[in-house]
């Protein structure tokens, strides 16, 4: 398809396609005359959040329609979280200090480390950074990076994460899934989709409990609740 947006060849292009949110205002941007703008078709889109509206309007027209959303949701396999003398009960509303220290009980008992991610990829510090309403730009689309003391937060945690082993990081999304797949990893933190990769393996059916995530310490703002990825 992008072989094609390139070429300015859109015959053999569907009339509909699915783009992640974050990328949505690139992809229009890139090839304007690809998309077709939705702000008078009649969709009425005060129904929809205006959060989750703005990531497919450009130059304040609309050019796509919500259709998922990337809520957040910490998932635990309960068999393991049991042999390290817990319940998915104490990892509800806690902090990552918490998560931290009881990831590493989990792993001195289970031998699993806690958590998975694509290395080089910034979901997790980008969940952490939502969670307290932090945004790496402001209102104006600048970069707020220096002096972003939230920001400098969430890489801290995560290099902690990584140095005790709670967090380890995976080479590609295939090496990521296999992770939760294949029993190397006691628990996951993604967007809500990640539940169609885990319910797939049917041997894990009642071994998985739904949770919210962890929230920073120190941080006015900072909540149990964030977003990554959806689309439109």
């Amino acid at each position: 398809m992008e072989e094609s947006l390139r070429r300015g060849t859109y015959s053999n292009l569907p009339d509909i396609i699915l783009v992640q949110d974050n990328a949505f205002q690139n992809s229009v941007i890139s090839y304007p005359n690809a998309f077709k703008e939705l702000t008078r078709s009649g969709i009425d889109f005060s129904d929809f959040s205006a959060a989750k509206t703005a990531y497919s309007v450009v130059g304040g027209k609309n050019y796509g329609v919500p259709f998922d959303n990337g809520a957040v949701i910490a998932c635990y396999r309960t068999d393991y979280l049991q042999q390290a003398g817990f319940t998915v009960d104490e990892f509800t509303n806690i902090t990552w200090d918490e998560y931290l220290e009881k990831g590493k009980t989990v792993l001195e008992k289970t031998g699993k480390p806690l958590l998975s991610c694509m290395a080089g990829e910034s979901d997790i510090i980008m969940m952490m950074l939502q969670s307290c309403g932090v945004s790496l730009f402001d209102e104006n689309g600048n970069p707020v990076v220096v002096g972003n003391e939230t920001l400098k937060r969430t890489m801290e945690m995560y290099a902690a994460l990584v140095k005790a082993g709670v967090l380890v990081e995976a080479d590609s999304w295939e090496h990521y899934i296999e992770n939760i797949d294949e029993d190397k990893v006691a628990g996951v933190i993604d967007g809500c989709w990640i539940m169609a990769s885990i319910q797939q393996n049917t041997k894990h059916r009642g071994k998985w409990a739904v949770t919210n995530m962890p929230k920073l310490t120190g941080v006015d703002g900072a909540t149990n609740y964030s977003n990554n990825g959806g689309s439109s």
